[in-house]
């Protein structure tokens, strides 16, 4: 049987305040290494924003199991990061 897992990831740049912020928070909170960070200032990162429609960030994403790539609230991906907490 195959686990159902999905990765939660924040679309970040080099230039950007805010990802600072975000990156900051999920360290102090002990949440950074629950979550994939994809700089959007590598070509990987910028080419991964691209494919997905991404035009701004910070960027909260969930990439399914299939491949898919959904952007969701910063409520919804606070409350999934707290369910892995647990």
């Amino acid at each position: 049987m195959r686990s159902m897992t999905s990765v939660k990831a924040v679309v970040v740049t080099d230039t950007c305040p805010y990802c600072e912020v975000v990156k900051k928070t999920l360290e102090q909170e002990g949440l950074l290494d629950k979550v994939k960070i994809i700089n959007a200032s590598t070509k990987e990162g910028f080419d991964f924003a691209r494919k997905h429609g991404i035009l701004a960030v910070p960027e909260c994403v969930i990439i399914g199991e299939d491949g898919n790539v959904r952007s969701c609230s910063e409520g919804e991906f606070k409350q999934m990061l707290k369910k892995e907490e647990k």
